[in-house]
């Protein structure tokens, strides 16, 4: 979001209804691409792999249809920028409002988000987690880095 106000800026757009309304619109997508990827890599880690190679796996299998999903959407708000007259000062500024953000979404997930998970993840919990309340959570770490995991409690 913020990433999307700064662009804005840049292009001499205010916060205006406008712009907010189309932040408003982008705002579950944005949360979405960086869903995805953190269920992705649990999901490879569940299969057993190291935390760096499920990041690297859950990454590359989400690359091309998380892109084509941003393009799509961003697609869809092109003919926007063609339109002429007031309809042109009210929904420009809504237009790159949700374009900014879904790029700068894309690449928040692709970037950020693995990152944060190989810094901040390196121990995981186990499924005893989510069981009741009266039994005891445990850890298990699962990266290389075990001696300073164990050291540590789970962040994840």
């Amino acid at each position: 979001m913020i990433t999307s106000i700064i662009a804005l800026s840049a292009l001499g757009q205010t916060i205006n209804i406008m712009t907010l309304g189309g932040l408003a619109l982008a705002v579950g997508i944005l949360v979405e691409d960086a869903t995805v990827a953190i269920e992705n890599n649990s999901h490879q880690l569940e299969q057993g792999k190291t935390l760096e190679q499920a990041i690297l796996d859950g990454a590359h299998q989400i690359a091309i249809p998380t892109l084509v999903s941003t393009r799509a959407i961003c697609i869809v708000f092109v003919p926007m920028f063609l339109l002429t007259g007031v309809a042109h000062y009210l929904f420009i500024p809504l237009a790159e409002a949700v374009v900014f953000a879904m790029l700068a979404s894309y690449f928040f997930s692709r970037t950020l988000v693995p990152t944060l998970a190989s810094r901040c993840c390196c121990c995981r919990l186990s499924a005893a987690t989510f069981s009741p309340p009266s039994m005891p959570a445990r850890s298990r770490c699962t990266c290389a880095r075990k001696p300073a995991c164990a050291s540590r409690k789970p962040r994840c």
